[in-house]
Formats: structure tokens, C-alpha cells, sequence
């Protein structure tokens, strides 16, 4: 599949989820992956299949240590699988978002307090093709579909610490000023009105670990839901 037809399903469905009306406590990427589950489902299996290699691919692109520790900052910590999930829920945003963000992890600080931001490490929108062609087909993607992974790569770019504020640029500047006072897009798990738990950070290499035992750092981000 070409990535402007990819886009386009990305895109058009997200319209779509958006449109919906939703309870409270109902996060968009929920309606999202029902969206694209009956998109993808009016496909035949090899384009489904090369949704998924696309979708592997854009993600891929965006394994970046500027955008890594843009997440930690948004989700007040991201190991290995939160940034899996991170990667997959930008694209859920289209294009342009996913572009920007690529192009400049500090692009992120726009979404704070726009409506209709998944919470950003949600997991499951990853999954949506693979399901999909297992519905269809009774059998998993063959791995010829996807492009090799080198699963020992590093993430590009210069490696940081993510607890230092003025090295991560405007993007964590812009969430530290948000953080007790305002609203934090993504944690959309709360009521209005209703203070995230303190979040604590990770100790030793927060870019890699996810242990959240060993607290060295803990800061209190402020979720509060846009009216």
C-alpha cells in the first residue's frame, strides 16, 4: 500500500471517530480503532496486509530519542513498550501531526489543550491490521508482508536525559508549565477537575527502564479535561 492511500484510511477514519459521540471516560482512539476496523475490513487481505507493513514503516521513522523523551514527558515516564505505543497512537493524529512531530519533537507542546487527543501511550491501535487479517483470513500476516526490522537498532538522534528540562526544548518546557496548573492533553482517564496521581519518574537510565519502584523523581501533572 503507498503511504498517500494510507494516509488517506488513517485520516478519514479518525474524522470519523471524532465525529462520534462519546460518555464520558471514553477515550477517542477507542471509536478510532472501530473506525478503522470496518475500514480495513472492506479490504482484501493483501491490502490489509500492506496496511500493516506501511503502518510498521511510518512507526519505524519515528524512533527518534527527541521524540522519546517528548513522551516520557507527556505520559510522566515511557519505557520500551509506552514509546511502541506512543509511536502508533501519533499516527492515529494524520499526517500533518505525525510529519511535524518527526520533523521536530517540540511540535508536540501544540496539542496541549486541543480536544480529541488520545491518551498518547493507549495501546491497541497497532494491533487493529493484524486483527483485521486474522478476521478475514483465519491466519496471521506472513512476515514476507513486512519489511526486516533490525531489532537491535538504536533510536536516532542524541541521547538525553529526559528528567533535564531546558535540553529537551519547548516541548517539555511547555508540558513542566502545564504540569499542577493546567491541563495535560492525554491524560483523559480523569474527570474534570480530578488530580492525576503523583507519576513517578524512573530512576537511573529513564529513557530505557520502566521500573517505577526505585522512585528517584516523582512530579504531580495536573489532568484536567477540557470543558
Amino acid at each position: 500500500m503507498d503511504e498517500n492511500q494510507f494516509w488517506k484510511i488513517i485520516e478519514s477514519t479518525r474524522k470519523q471517530a471524532v465525529s462520534r459521540t462519546r460518555p464520558s471516560g471514553r477515550d477517542v482512539i477507542d471509536d478510532h480503532i472501530e473506525t478503522l476496523t470496518a475500514e480495513l475490513e472492506k479490504l482484501p487481505p493483501a491490502e490489509v496486509a500492506g496496511f500493516a507493513a506501511r503502518f510498521q514503516d511510518v512507526r519505524a521513522r519515528a524512533y527518534h530519542w527527541k521524540l522519546w523523551g517528548a513522551a516520557y514527558w507527556i505520559g510522566g515516564g515511557c519505557g520500551n513498550d509506552g514509546f511502541t505505543d506512543f509511536r502508533s497512537t501519533l499516527i492515529s493524529l494524520g499526517r500533518k501531526t505525525y510529519e511535524a512531530a518527526v520533523a521536530d519533537a517540540d511540535s508536540l507542546a501544540d496539542l496541549i489543550g486541543k480536544p480529541n487527543i488520545p491518551f498518547l501511550q493507549s495501546e491497541g491501535f497497532q494491533y487493529v491490521a493484524s486483527d483485521v487479517y486474522r478476521k478475514l483470513t483465519g491466519e496471521e500476516i506472513p512476515d514476507s508482508a513486512f519489511d526486516e526490522v533490525d531489532q537491535s537498532a538504536k533510536p536516532a538522534g542524541e541521547r538525553w536525559d529526559f528528567e533535564d528540562a531546558e535540553h529537551g526544548g519547548a516541548a517539555s518546557k511547555a508540558l513542566t508549565g502545564h504540569a499542577g496548573n493546567g491541563r495535560l492533553t492525554g491524560c483523559n482517564s480523569v474527570e474534570t477537575g480530578v488530580q492525576h496521581p503523583t507519576i513517578a519518574g524512573t530512576p537511573g537510565d529513564p529513557a530505557i527502564k520502566d521500573d517505577r519502584r526505585d522512585v528517584t523523581v516523582r512530579r504531580t501533572l495536573s489532568c484536567l479535561n477540557a470543558a
